[in-house]
């Protein structure tokens, strides 16, 4: 492998699976080449290096080379302005842990000097730097110094992750990695902070990266993962600005069981030059209940996901709106396929009024209970036009005899 100071031991290994010859030279000997295998080169080069670096932890020569001239880095770009949350005057609070020690049972993580913007800084990578966190317990992402930047986070095994205060996740470069992953039991709590999926450069073809993906690891219930996100929290999804880019997904839900529970917070897909990503990605049915929040990107189910609104709400085609318990607003196109589901369910505490008024508006009302108006007694009642016409009847005739 020559030190792994370079790739030619996996390039090599991608020609054979290709072309059928570990040379370059070779290819134009056979009569056809699979696309489909020369398509998926770059990933497969990625998943060889994650395998070296994770299951036989072997890390890459401090001293390698380049071997091709460094792509430039694209100038970073103002963070797109984040929605004011809504009020959260019905919404479950979530207590901060005002520590910034860990505790018993308890892992912190972070970087060395992580970038304090949105946008990734630093040079375009093609390894995909991987944490994982598997122990179980609670690991605490609450600043700076506990985040993690230019890498994807991975929790598994009944680990808990909690972002809160101006923790954050930033995803490398050009990666298919997602910035947070979560299976196999796992639990997020999104307090507040940010998520930001992979940027995607000018050239690169793998597209923005998703900043979160909720998963089953095994396609039961008892592993798959579970989330929560609240007010504070941001889900950005990453960026493809080049012409046929396509921008990743602020949030994945993946697989039987797996479920996410949205009580606020900031959901905004990557902007592609050619695709955006969506706001939500349910899919394989996952399942998503929304009490709050913001969504700036459509949502998509498919897969017999299940995606389920709380509150006063209407549907009408692809488009849902109505109000949240807390009367906060919400419009959004909900595209479904393939036996994904909206499931509209009605607050407790509120009386959804949706029939007609004199100044419809283009949301249900919340109206308190209706006022029963008691009736009148028997002989007050206005008659029918029946009635009065068989006691006109007799009358005329009881005036002839």
């Amino acid at each position: 492998d020559g030190g792994m100071l370079d790739d030619s031991f996996v390039e090599s290994a991608n020609r054979i699976f290709v072309s059928g010859c570990h040379t370059s030279l070779c290819s134009s000997t056979l009569p056809t080449i699979d696309m489909e295998r020369v398509t998926f080169e770059l990933q497969r080069k990625m998943n060889f290096k994650n395998i070296m670096k994770i299951i036989f932890n072997m890390q890459p020569s401090e001293n390698r080379p380049t071997a091709k001239p460094t792509r430039p880095m694209p100038t970073p770009e103002p963070t797109r302005p984040v929605p004011t949350p809504n009020p959260t005057s019905r919404r479950p609070t979530v207590s901060a842990i005002a520590s910034p020690s860990p505790t018993v049972g308890t892992a912190v993580i972070g970087n060395v000097d992580p970038s304090e913007s949105q946008r990734p800084t630093g040079s375009p990578v093609e390894l995909s730097d991987i944490t994982q966190m598997n122990k179980g317990g609670e690991v605490r992402i609450f600043d700076k110094a506990s985040s993690i930047s230019d890498e994807t986070l991975i929790i598994t095994r009944n680990t808990t992750l909690r972002i809160e205060g101006n923790g954050y996740v930033v995803a490398p470069v050009n990666s298919t990695w997602p910035a947070l992953r979560l299976s196999d039991s796992a639990k997020l709590i999104a307090v507040s902070g940010f998520v930001n999926g992979s940027y995607a450069g000018r050239g690169y073809e793998g597209g923005g990266g998703e900043a979160i993906q909720l998963s089953n690891g095994q396609s039961t219930v008892e592993t798959a993962s579970y989330a929560e996100f609240y007010d504070g929290i941001n889900v950005i999804g990453g960026d493809a600005p080049g012409p046929d880019g396509m921008g990743g997904n602020a949030l994945q839900v993946n697989g039987f069981g797996t479920e996410a529970t949205i009580y606020g917070g900031n959901f905004i897909p990557g902007k592609g030059g050619k695709f955006d990503g969506s706001s939500l990605y349910v899919l394989n049915s996952g399942s998503v209940h929304i009490y709050g929040g913001n969504f700036l990107g459509e949502i998509e189910v498919t897969r017999n996901g299940i995606i389920q609104f709380h509150g006063c709400f209407l549907q009408n085609g692809t488009t849902v709106y109505g109000l949240f318990p807390d009367e906060s607003e919400l419009e959004i196109t909900v595209r479904t396929t393939f036996g994904g589901q909206i499931v509209i369910i009605p607050d407790g505490e509120q009386e959804c009024d949706t029939a007609p008024s004199s100044t419809p508006t283009r949301f249900p009302t919340i109206s308190p209970q209706p006022t029963v108006v008691p009736r009148s007694s028997a002989w007050m009642r206005p008659l029918s036009p029946c009635t009065l016409l068989f006691v006109g009847a007799l009358a005329s005739f009881f005036h002839q005899y």
